[in-house]
């Protein structure tokens, strides 16, 4: 039997322990905030709910599914189909941006197609952070006007110093047939890893953390750890 101690009761440190629970180990999770979950946490607003951010589930594998219904989550989960926008340009237009230019401004959409259209043609070296593979694979106009801003907002760092190790799966890359079917609204699949998703039915994200914290026997909360 090993001792194991966790610092932060976000959901990898308890699902960590309470593995380690399950196979006969003794672990302690230290959380410095009131409540478990880490970012994945809600907040209550009156009758709102507020996620720390966006957590769809996504469940592709047996054993994932069959984990959440051991933690009695499973049955609580429904099953949505995605419905965001982007607002810009004082326009709304479907997600993802790259098919669905036909929604903006003329002069928005005007540069994004003809980016595409020159980074489709062009021949680059390969990549070497998320700024070049914008650039490389949806041009300036894509780039300038939704890429490089929304993801330096989500990241909270410049596109310069974002890898690639994560956008082959969670952003879709459209050939030259579909953005130009964009640009004139004859585009309307729902495409990306996130097109269909769960969600709990009732108590926002947080139920996840919740089920897995009622397993874990030495969750201490409130405790920081000061180096």
């Amino acid at each position: 039997m090993t001792r194991t101690l966790i610092l932060g009761g976000g959901l990898t440190g308890l699902v960590t322990a309470e593995r380690l629970q399950a196979e006969g180990h003794q672990a302690v999770v230290l959380e410095k905030e009131a409540t478990p979950g880490g970012a994945c946490r809600t907040e209550e607003r009156g009758p709102y709910h507020f996620d720390y951010t966006g957590h769809l589930l996504h469940v592709a594998r047996d054993e994932t599914r069959e984990y959440l219904d051991q933690l009695g989550v499973w049955s609580g989960l429904i099953e949505h189909d995605r419905r965001a926008a982007i607002h810009l340009g004082g326009a709304i237009t479907p997600y993802p941006i790259q098919i669905h230019t036909w929604g903006l401004p003329p002069e928005i959409r005007r540069d994004c197609l003809l980016g595409f259209i020159e980074a489709w043609a062009a021949q680059r070296p390969e990549p070497a952070n998320f700024s070049q593979w914008v650039l490389d694979r949806f041009g300036e106009g894509l780039g300038r006007h939704f890429f490089f801003p929304y993801n330096e907002k989500l990241f909270r760092a410049r596109s310069e110093e974002l890898s690639l190790d994560w956008v082959g799966r969670y952003v879709p890359k459209p050939d030259l047939k579909e953005v130009v079917d964009g640009a004139l609204g004859l585009h309307d699949q729902a495409v990306g890893y996130n097109a269909r998703f769960r969600y709990p039915i009732e108590g926002g994200i947080r139920r996840l953390a919740d089920a897995v914290a009622e397993k874990v026997s030495n969750l201490r909360l409130e405790t920081e750890v000061v180096a």
